[in-house]
This record gives C-alpha cells, structure tokens and sequence, in this order.
C-alpha cells in the first residue's frame, strides 16, 4: 500500500456542529464552494490492514496507465466511500443505481488513473476515512489529489486543495502544477496557473523554459486574465508583444498545431486591447506571423490592425537604428510582406521622418536658446566670483587694518595707563610746613635738582605750586595696581620715567592732558613723551 510522504504539509480542515448521525442514507449534496464543507461524524472505520478484521465490504482496484500496468488493491467499507460529508458521490451512485453491473455482483471497482493519480490515491482514502477531517498534501500531490477529487466527485477534497494551491504556487513551482494538470487535464489548475502568471508577467521571459512549456490554452488565459492597468502601458504592452511573439513562433513550428484552430488564439491575444502597441523589435515578426495565418484562412490581402500597429512600431524614431542594422531574418520578412503593408510602412516612414525633422529643429534652436542662456550664466558667474575676489580682499584688508589699529589701541591704552600712574605719583611741597624746616636740598632739590638754583623766597612766593614725583606713593587704582602686579614690565617703566619737572612743566602736563585726554591718543603720546623727556629745564 501506496503512504503519505514524510516532507508533506498537514492542512486542518475547518469544522462545524453537524447532525449527519440523525440523518438518512443519501447522496450529499454540496454547498456553494466558497463556503467550508462540515465535519464528517465521528466513525472509526479504517481502510488499512487486513480486510478481514477491517471488515472491509468493496474492493479497489486502481491500475496505472503505463506499460507496466501496475495494479494496487485497496479494501473499504461502502459506507464510508458513500455516505457523509467527505464521501465520493462516484462510490454513492455505483451504491445506489449499480445492483445490475458486475461491479455489484463481484463488490469490486477497477479503475484506470495516470501514475501521479494512482501515487495519491491513498493520501484521497486518508482524507475520507480521517475523523479528524484533515489532509495530507504537498506540491507534487496537490494536482493529483485535487484531480481525484473531480473524478470521484469529492467536494471537500477539491475545496481544501485549491485553498493549499493558492498559497503554496510560486514562480519556482508553478511549471510542476503546469505539468501534472496538463497530464489529468485539470482545467481548474490550469486556470489557476494562468491568473498566477498574469500576476507575474514581470518575471515572465521570452527565452524562460516557462513560456517554452506553457500550453496554448494557459498562455491565453494568462492573457485574458492580465489586468486593465498593466496592459494599458506601453511599455508593458511592448513586454507582452515579445512574448507573444516568442509563443506563437514556437507554436507555429510545432507540427501539432492546426493553424486554423491557433488563428483565434492568435487573435486574441494581439488584440488592441491587450496588446495596443508592438516593440519594434518584433513587428516584423508579428507581421510575418498575421501574414501565415491569413492565408491560411483565405484573408491574404487584408491589412489587420496588428499590421498597422506593426508598422507604427517600425516608423517610430526610437526605432531608427534597427531599421539600419536589420539582421538576414529581418530583411527576409520585410521582403515577404504585402504590398498593402510595404506600401502603408513607406507612408508611415515618411510622414516620421517628417515629423522628426520638426522635432530635430525644434530641438535644435532650444539647444541654441539654452546655449545663450548658459553662455549669459557664465558670464554673470565670473563677474561675480571677480565681485568675490574684491570682495574677499577688501575684507581681508581691512581685516589688516582693524588688527593694527588693535595693536594701536593696546598701545596707547598702556601708554595712558602709564601717564596716569605717574601723574597719582606726584606729589604737591607740602604747604602747612614751617619755612625754617622747608629747605631745598631736604625736600625739593632731593627729587628736583634743577630748582636747587631758586631761592626759598623765590619758592614760597610762587604762585605756582612746586611738585615733586614720588617713586613710593602708592596710587589707589586697584585697576592699575592690579595691571602692575600682573604685567611687571608695566611697572618698570613707570619707575624708569624722568621725576624732575618745575611747576611750569606741571602746569603745561596738566593742560595737555585736558586738551588731549579723550581726542587724540597718537597725538597725546608724542607730546607726553616730549613733555616727559626735555632736554633743558628752564626755571
């Protein structure tokens, strides 16, 4: 006995409450097949083991259609085969209707199925007999045992397994559903294959074995089933052309085909519907194959609509350089076209080369336009990168200048910051002391030598006050204390400064520093260092 493979799939079949238990024998009659069929009731007959402790009541025996004829025998129970919600409505009528044939008499059925019919017969008599109402199946059983479904008028068998084929048919399995369909002549898989493919059609090739193998009928339905969106492209209606041409030329080799019979199918898979525009690769070749098939039908003067759409596809610019690199092939067709349709390409050619003339002229003065107008951008792009560069130097410059009126102003800032310290630093001749203790070479002349010469009358009696520059007094500016605490080199030069100034000295040191203060530091600097720095001293 024939058993389930190893590798195959388990599908659980649906289940609802059913009542057959209360119902009588009959014949099943099946619901609509969107629609899950009911659980079987709950009987533990088996088909495996020996008939005689099986009780077994009908016999089997499927015999294979090949040179061997092979048989295997496989005992049942009537029951079961004829009655419930997974019974074989074959089996119920043979049951029924069938106590006069020799089938009733000897309670055997022989049957003839194809070796991959035969192969899944027992996986068919699993699925009857499971409680359980589930299935074995994979994708080299799938076909079979939707096919024995057919055959033996199982609905619940064909439902489940058109369910498992939709999900499990791929681009790498689908020629394996092809093949064993096209052996039992399964039209609903076959159907199934065709809208599988048109949903495809991308992954579909003009050299692939796919379309090589595929039956007439199928590549058909494949074309009837594409959808509204696809074929309405051109380039997509261009794709399907090449295919078509591909299949009808090998169809038309095969000496199988009646050409008759093909010239439908012909038709309508090159409709203008289906097909509204032709590569122009294949136009002569379409063109050759309308040509065969008309006169074969006695239309050989006819100019047809894919006659046209051919010689459109030919006419077209983009199609230039095959017209000037045909090939032996190409030209032979061309020579055996019709006159009607030579005739119709030469007027086609014409009328777009006349047409592409314009569009080349057209083309050439917006290339003239564009010309001018890059010719203006790159004028106006140097005028303004020179705008650039002037720019960039002008920055640059005064880049330059704010750094040296920086290094200026840190300058003139020391050079202030200096000036102040030493004007704190001088010191008024004390007033309030007596004249007896002033004398010159104790208090003026020790930090004044050059009034050593003025007599204490002449001192006393001045209007101007005598100052004197103190190196100790301390200045209270905490900024500028801080400043000479941080920068040494400040304070050095502010002790380096020249002490002896007459009040003459003093008081123009006092105007210039008002004078200059806030205006002009340059000016203020050579004027303090000529103040700070003379050469005589006049009393």
């Amino acid at each position: 006995m024939a058993s389930p493979n190893t590798g195959t799939k388990r599908v659980f079949a649906s289940s609802s409450n059913d009542k057959e238990n209360n119902q009588s024998h009959k014949l099943i009659k099946w619901n609509p097949e969107n629609k899950p069929p009911p659980e079987f009731p709950a009987a533990k007959f088996k088909w495996r083991g020996n008939p005689e402790e099986t009780y077994s009541d009908w016999t089997i025996e499927i015999v294979c259609n090949s040179e061997k004829e092979e048989t295997e025998t496989y005992h049942a129970h009537k029951f079961v085969l004829g009655y419930g919600p997974r019974s074989s409505g074959y089996f119920a009528k043979l049951f029924q209707h069938g106590h006069a044939l020799k089938e009733s008499e000897s309670k055997k059925s022989r049957i003839e199925l194809e070796p991959i019919a035969a192969q899944a017969f027992p996986l068919m008599l699993d699925f009857i007999y499971s409680p359980e109402n589930t299935l074995f199946v994979d994708t080299p059983s799938a076909t079979a045992l939707h096919f024995l479904g057919e055959y033996f008028e199982i609905h619940a068998l064909r439902w489940y397994v058109m369910k498992y084929c939709q999900k499990d048919m791929t681009m790498e399995n689908v020629m394996t559903y092809h093949e064993h369909a096209s052996i039992l002549s399964d039209k609903a898989v076959l159907d199934l294959v065709a809208e599988f493919l048109a949903k495809n059609i991308s992954k579909v090739y003009p050299e692939s074995t796919i379309l090589e193998q595929l039956q007439l009928s199928v590549f058909v339905e494949m074309v009837k089933a594409l959808p509204s969106g696809i074929v309405s492209s051109q380039r997509n209606s261009q794709r399907l052309s090449r295919l078509v041409a591909a299949k009808m030329t090998t169809i038309h080799k095969e000496s199988t085909h009646n050409i008759k019979d093909v010239y439908p199918d012909f038709q309508t898979i090159t409709h203008a519907s289906k097909m509204p525009t032709v590569h122009p690769s294949v136009a002569l070749q379409l063109c050759q194959l309308e040509d065969q098939f008309q006169q074969r039908v006695g239309n050989a003067h006819e100019v047809t609509s894919l006659h046209k759409r051919c010689i459109a596809a030919l006419s077209e610019i983009n199609s230039r350089y095959f017209l000037e690199n045909t090939d032996d092939k190409d030209e032979e067709r061309l020579l055996q076209q019709k006159p009607q349709v030579l005739v119709n390409l030469i007027h086609q050619l014409v009328a777009s080369r006349k047409d592409t003339r314009d569009k080349v002229d057209d083309l050439q003065q917006r290339l003239h336009e564009a010309t001018e107008e890059l010719e203006e951008t790159e004028g106006e792009r140097d005028y303004a990168e020179q705008a650039q560069e002037e720019a960039e130097a002008e920055v640059a410059s005064a880049e330059q200048e704010t750094e040296e009126a920086q290094k200026e102003l840190v300058a003139v800032k020391e050079e202030l910051r200096t000036l102040r310290v030493f004007i704190k630093r001088l010191r008024p001749l004390p007033q309030n002391e007596e004249k007896e203790n002033l004398t010159l070479p104790d208090v003026i002349c020790k930090h004044n030598p050059q009034l050593a010469n003025l007599s204490a009358t002449q001192l006393q009696d001045s209007e101007f006050p005598i100052f004197y520059y103190d190196h100790t007094a301390d200045v209270d500016d905490d900024e500028e204390e801080g400043d000479a605490e941080e920068d040494p080199a400040h304070a050095a030069r502010r002790v380096a400064i020249p002490a002896p100034l007459s009040p003459h000295g003093i008081l123009a040191l006092q105007a210039v520093l008002l004078d200059r203060y806030q205006r002009a530091f340059k000016m203020l600097t050579g004027q303090l260092q000529a103040l700070l720095c003379p050469k005589s001293y006049e009393t």
